[in-house]
């Protein structure tokens, strides 16, 4: 991880939730993309993408413009990660 990883969790419009998936998926920001079980009704949110970017201000701003502005984006919440130092001491 050469930047800052954070986490977001989308709700969409029941009816534009593939569109929303589609789009979020190929943002290059996106590392990691996984639907959450559109099966049954099991809670708020749709999907959770796992982003990477500079920096904590970075995230935030990505998230703000390029998630959020997304037509059918009925909300998100962003789970905001940390490093330990002597976590990232041992990866160096």
């Amino acid at each position: 991880m050469n930047g800052y990883v954070g986490y977001v969790l989308v709700s969409t419009v029941p009816s534009e939730g593939h569109a929303v998936h589609q789009e979020i998926r190929h943002l290059t920001e996106v590392i990691d993309f996984c639907f959450l079980d559109g099966n049954n009704d099991l809670g708020e949110y749709d999907a959770i993408a796992r982003v990477e970017v500079p920096d904590f201000d970075a995230f935030a701003q990505f998230v703000i413009n390029q998630i959020r502005t997304i037509p059918g984006v009925m909300s998100t919440k962003s789970l905001a990660t940390i490093v330990f130092r002597e976590e990232a001491q041992t990866k160096q």
